[in-house]
């Protein structure tokens, strides 16, 4: 059995699903509480930090350099991907790709039937 329960996040740069969410004047939650902790389990440890803050990364048991640890989630998933980034432009906005760049990017997906 399967059920879809709709969106779960919706980043503000959705432009068209804030649209009708504004146009149908739908009521949105936050997705993290705004007040006590948040709490992840990791292999059997439970780490908690609060709902203001990043989870530290020294809390896991991982291999992460220390440089890594200090640069947290964000600069982990970021970093590797910054000089692409930056070659492609913002793809989130309306008229991506950049003319200029159009001839250099390909999108590739994976059907989901393979």
């Amino acid at each position: 059995m399967y059920a879809d329960l709709g969106a779960a996040r919706i980043p503000e740069n959705h432009e068209w699903t804030m649209k009708y969410i504004r146009k149908y004047n739908l009521q949105l939650a936050p997705w993290n509480p705004p007040n006590g902790d948040n709490v992840h389990y990791y292999k059997g440890k439970v780490i908690r930090y609060p709902a203001n803050q990043s989870a530290s990364l020294s809390e896991y048991n991982t291999s992460l350099s220390p440089k890594e640890i200090d640069m947290g989630w964000g600069g982990i998933f970021a970093n590797p991907l910054a000089d692409i980034r930056n070659h492609i432009d913002d793809p989130t906005q309306y008229d991506w790709p950049p003319l200029a760049s159009r001839n250099t990017i390909s999108i590739h997906t994976r059907n989901s039937s393979s």
